[in-house]
């Protein structure tokens, strides 16, 4: 690894840490004359510099015994009716002394109400494939992808439009010949077509949950172990070096940048 990449690697969780002690003071200082102004400017610079982490191509590695919780999207209105989600997987395999029979299953994210009670979207690793899964208004819908390798990176497209979801998988997407996937289509009998967050109540898990949270029993597995990059959120751009709290998340594993290859992609017979 660059000596550069490996300074970013170690930099940027001190990044998020020293924004959040900035918002805290910025929230002390009382405002007058000058000191305002100065307060606007540190605001204008939390934002930069979050906008700047949201952006950068690094993928997060999981060792399977951490995980890491975001902010809930700003734009939870605007997801009622619509959900996109872009993310990369690279999937490492569990070592047979700590499997368990766990390995073929995973856990990958979580975002919904902090009971599980309410509306959510999740997804996880089911028999080596792909699970997506999401509730509205009480009911629970479920689209089980292709197969997510080991050690490939994979690039995942969920996309929902009121009760009905499309999913789309890129496998071997750093590779110099990508394959595109068949796209999963669902279509609900229902019409429960609104996702209900309250940003006030809402969590956002990611690679794993913490100890008293009881996910949904679609979601229930093992922490995740490998890379992932978030990428979007309908056009919200994600990052998880950007995030609230990471818990158990080793500081030995570094980060690794992706260039995704710009050449012919094989398409799924």
């Amino acid at each position: 690894m660059p000596t550069k990449l490996r300074s970013l690697d170690k930099a940027l969780p001190l990044v998020g840490a020293k924004l959040a002690q900035v918002e805290a003071l910025r929230d002390k200082w009382p405002p007058s004359g000058n000191m305002t102004e100065n307060i606007n400017r540190i605001k204008e610079l939390v934002q930069e510099t979050r906008s700047y982490l949201n952006r950068i191509s690094l993928a997060t590695p999981f060792s399977g015994r951490g995980h890491i919780e975001l902010r809930s999207p700003r734009n939870a209105e605007d997801m009622k009716a619509l959900t996109a989600i872009d993310l990369l997987l690279s999937v490492e395999e569990r070592p047979p002394k700590v499997d368990h029979g766990g390995g073929d299953q995973m856990f990958v994210l979580y975002l919904g109400s902090k009971d599980s009670s309410g509306d959510y979207i999740g997804m996880a690793i089911r028999r080596k494939v792909l699970l997506c899964v999401y509730k509205l208004g009480g009911v629970i819908h479920q689209v089980e992808t292709s197969q997510i390798k080991t050690s490939n990176f994979h690039h995942v497209v969920f996309q929902r439009v009121y009760q009905d979801a499309e999913v789309n998988i890129t496998a071997d997407f750093m590779s110099p010949w990508p394959l595109h996937h068949t796209p999963k289509r669902y279509r609900s009998n229902t019409l429960s077509g609104i996702l209900h967050l309250d940003p006030q109540h809402t969590a956002f898990y990611v690679g794993g949950y913490p100890d008293d949270f009881n996910p949904p029993l679609e979601l229930r597995f093992p922490k995740y172990r490998g890379y992932m990059k978030l990428s979007y959120i309908n056009d919200q751009p994600l990052s998880l070096y950007n995030y609230k709290h990471a818990v158990n998340m080793d500081s030995d594993l570094r980060a690794l940048t992706y260039v995704p290859a710009k050449k012919t992609v094989k398409k799924e017979n």
